[in-house]
């Protein structure tokens, strides 16, 4: 039996990626050939699956494949065989006539476009560049966490809040607003960065849900498994200042910014302001995303090594 093999190439986005399944939890992701590591492995950013990369070609591809082979094979197998019937001499004394249409079949190709996805992300470990839906996912080649380049990302959200914060056209109460969003803006990234390492990482607590917008908590938990607490990540003054904005954080978005007695009984040095609005400065704000930057990227690389 005689066997012909082809080469059939996929047609990626614009954006040059193209599309990927995961042969056991059937989720669409996406991945741009030439970018990461070179591996013939492919890992499944949503449940972790591994299997060889040929083994994630979707359902679209797949019958675009076919269609491409089956019109590369098939069809010139029958145009050769329409000729070889027209050629066919029909006995003039015969008593049976034959009649043949040697009419081809059309063979369609089975066109397909990639689907749109939610996130688009540079892997910093291997440099792929990848697309998934939602955010926090596993890189398809090196299978490390993006949730630090999400992290990024965020941060540099809160970074051009307050970049407009000093925009003199805007009013004073949106530049307020500003300074107020980028604090909790960077708490919640936090927070996020935390929910995805504790999917992933069971040695992190389940609880309190709230882990890592709770920084005394939080602060007990890598003691409890890395050995080391906040201030050892950081230094004593910096771990201090970040307690206290974190704090701050939770008066903003749970009493209007005004300063309460569970404040006052975290940081006593403010009981003479009890009842009053805490006074934001942008400089402060700025000072603590930058130093959040610096603890998230260190507790991630403490579980992602």
């Amino acid at each position: 039996m005689e066997t012909h093999t082809t080469s059939i190439s996929l047609t990626p986005d614009e954006n040059g990626l193209v599309g990927r399944e995961c042969p056991s939890c059937k989720m669409y992701f996406k991945i741009k050939p030439g970018t990461g590591i070179k591996t013939i492995q492919c890992i499944c950013p949503y449940c972790g699956f591994s299997e060889e990369g040929q083994a994630f070609l979707t359902q679209d591809q797949k019958d675009y494949a076919i269609s491409m082979a089956t019109k590369q094979f098939l069809e010139p197998m029958f145009h050769d065989l329409a000729n070889s019937l027209k050629n066919l001499e029909t006995p003039s004394n015969g008593f049976l006539q034959i009649k043949v249409s040697t009419s081809v079949p059309v063979f369609q190709i089975q066109h397909y476009q990639e689907k749109i996805l939610e996130t688009n992300v540079t892997c910093d470990s291997c440099e792929l560049v990848f697309s998934i839906y939602g955010v926090f996912s596993n890189c398809p080649d090196c299978g490390k966490l993006n949730a630090r380049v999400i992290y990024e990302k965020s941060l540099d959200a809160s970074k051009g809040k307050l970049l407009l914060a000093e925009d003199d056209k805007v009013g004073e109460h949106i530049r307020a607003d500003l300074i107020k969003d980028a604090l909790v803006g960077t708490v919640s990234a936090f927070d996020s960065l935390g929910k995805a390492l504790r999917a992933k990482h069971a040695a992190l607590p389940k609880q309190p849900k709230n882990l890592f917008q709770n920084f005394i908590e939080l602060d007990k938990a890598l003691k409890n498994i890395t050995g080391k607490n906040i201030s050892q990540f950081m230094t004593v003054n910096d771990s201090g200042f970040l307690f206290k904005m974190f704090q701050v954080r939770h008066i903003f978005e749970h009493n209007a910014g005004v300063i309460d007695s569970d404040f006052v009984k975290k940081l006593p040095a403010y009981s003479s302001q009890l009842g009053r609005k805490f006074p934001l400065k942008k400089e402060e704000i700025s000072a603590f995303i930058v130093l959040m930057c610096e603890l998230g990227d260190k507790i991630y690389c403490e579980f992602e090594k």
